[in-house]
């Protein structure tokens, strides 16, 4: 079994490639991709924008034009919840959470997708952020057994013990944003660009 396992590795590495600019590995994310002069999308994509002039203030009242249109949403009996937010308890979640909450005095509801391999540090931030907060949290647990399965199964193809992760908390909250009718969600980043 060493041997399989270790000619599978080899078969891997072969086939990993890195961005010649950030040398990201392309088997890490399904999605990043080198172009023809081995520079990946990511980094294509931050060069893209890095002549652009964001006027932050011009996106504030975007992102608050949408917040206004979840408030009537929940105001009109249409929805119990203004917005999800996809959570893993991190201080990317915790600042999202507090902003919503805080500043803009929203009710969001919390969806984590829990993919088996959380630390004790990492279950206790989770808790406190829902406990801080006083939000509502639906946690989508994954078995660890198939956990483990996909896990290494994906570490095999795609470089990513934690692939599995990824696909679910990109899917699961769209599938409670539908059953729960709750007419956004606010993401921390751009998953697939950044």
């Amino acid at each position: 079994m060493g041997l399989a396992v270790s000619l599978t590795m080899e078969r891997r590495i072969e086939m990993t490639t890195h961005c010649a600019r950030c040398l990201y590995p392309t088997n890490a994310k399904p999605t990043i991709i080198l172009d023809s002069e081995g520079v990946c999308s990511g980094c294509r994509y931050h060069e893209s924008r890095s002549h652009m002039d964001v006027d932050w203030e011009q996106r504030r009242r975007v992102f608050e034009t949408t917040l206004e249109e979840a408030v009537t949403a929940v105001e009109s009996g249409r929805s119990r919840y203004h917005c999800i937010v996809p959570v893993s308890g991190g201080k990317d979640s915790h600042y999202q959470v507090w902003l919503l909450t805080q500043v803009y005095g929203l009710s969001p509801l919390l969806v984590h997708f829990n993919h088996g391999f959380n630390t004790p540090a990492g279950t206790r931030n989770l808790a406190n952020l829902v406990r801080k907060s006083g939000c509502d949290l639906i946690e989508y647990s994954m078995g660890l057994s198939s956990a483990t399965k996909i896990s290494r199964l994906m570490l095999e193809r795609v470089g990513d013990l934690t692939w599995h992760y990824h696909a679910g908390i990109r899917t699961v909250p769209f599938q409670i944003a539908v059953n729960y009718e709750t007419p956004l969600i606010v993401w921390g980043e751009h998953g697939f660009a950044e």
